[in-house]
């Protein structure tokens, strides 16, 4: 109950309103006093709280009574759900026009922090609503799901996609390149990386850990910009090479490409 009186708060109730009104869709026509008693509304709040509920379409009442004797009931949820998405799209389309001529010049001098998965896959969603000609990107199934259909999207926009997947998703619209040793990689980073360059434009580098713990950066930093892309199209490259050869990889370098993966030598197996 607590959850739906916040949600409802978000969508412009106080919480008064929230209660009075739940109240009602329980047990209506009521009057004030019934539903002072059912809501925990003080009695001193109660007719202000209906009359702004009134005002706002939410609910109806008896006109032909005094205040305390009249009657209450709610508009139907889906009825209140259709008025409160009429209203915010009206309300959207206002403030997107007025800001419209406010958007801030777009510096390139900044890496930006971001912390946290949700914040992490918001802006992900905004850098491929923003793409016109190019997204690279490489993920884990966890982060790149909830991202399908922004990226479907961009590809119905003629946004050529290039995926480097550390999971089972194999998107039809995007080329995708299948990473084979997702498990080695989580291991030695803590956690599933997201990293995604637009238009060679702008890049968000991202890792989310256990618990679902994110951290990351974004910037259009060309020099930030130019390393990520490059270890995107290396990635790529090196997938290539693992589709065609990973038989002889994994007996040259080992099952998980250790030999390959150490840095510090040459050796093989």
């Amino acid at each position: 109950m607590n959850d739906l009186i916040g949600k409802l708060a978000e969508l412009g109730f106080s919480e008064y309103e929230a209660k009075i009104y739940l109240v009602l869709l329980r047990q209506s026509p009521s009057g004030g006093y019934e539903i002072s008693k059912a809501s925990g509304v003080p009695s001193s709040k109660i007719y202000e709280n209906l009359q702004r509920l009134k005002n706002k379409g939410f609910i109806f009442s008896t006109e032909d009574r005094p205040e305390q004797a009249k009657k209450y009931i709610p508009i139907e949820p889906q009825e209140l759900c259709g008025l409160l998405s009429r209203k915010i799209k009206r309300n959207l389309d206002h403030v997107a026009a007025a800001l419209a001529n406010h958007e801030p010049p777009k510096e390139s001098s900044y890496i930006w922090a971001i912390s946290g998965r949700d914040a992490i896959l918001a802006k992900a969603e905004n850098l491929i609503e923003q793409a016109k000609k190019t997204i690279l990107l490489s993920g884990w199934d966890e982060e790149m799901e909830p991202l399908l259909s922004s990226l479907e999207k961009a590809a119905k926009r003629k946004v050529r996609i290039a995926i480097v997947s550390f999971g089972s998703l194999r998107p039809k619209f995007a080329m995708v390149f299948p990473h084979p040793i997702q498990h080695t990689i989580y291991n030695e980073k803590g956690g599933r990386g997201l990293t995604i360059c637009v238009d060679s434009q702008i890049v968000l580098e991202s890792i989310v850990g256990p618990e679902d713990q994110g951290q990351g950066a974004w910037s259009r930093n060309p020099g930030f910009v130019t390393v990520a892309e490059d270890y995107l199209k290396h990635d790529i490259y090196v997938m290539k090479v693992i589709s065609r050869f990973d038989d002889l990889l994994r007996k040259t370098y080992g099952e998980g490409y250790q030999k390959w993966r150490d840095i510090f030598s040459d050796e093989v197996i």
